[in-house]
């Protein structure tokens, strides 16, 4: 099984919510493979979140969304990709 890992900010989304097309189209594009959204974002927005990538057009499989604070968001998607 192939699989993609992707963030959401400045990769899918500018400015949390406006759609980057270039990428989302490529993630689209891979309908075949599971696609993992990993982001720094607390799970507190998720509802926002999901608002936005559907919105947005985004086919994904799991989202996986940060359970720290902010300040840890980097180590936190290190660890989980």
């Amino acid at each position: 099984m192939a699989i993609i890992i992707c963030d959401i900010d400045d990769t899918l989304l500018r400015n949390g919510t406006q759609p980057i097309r270039s990428t989302i189209d490529w993630i689209n594009s891979h309908a075949s493979y599971t696609i993992a959204l990993v982001t720094g974002r607390p799970r507190s927005t998720r509802s926002r979140t999901v608002a936005a990538l559907r919105a947005a057009g985004i086919k994904y499989d799991s989202l996986y969304m940060n359970p720290y604070s902010t300040q840890d968001s980097d180590k936190w998607k290190y660890e989980k990709a």
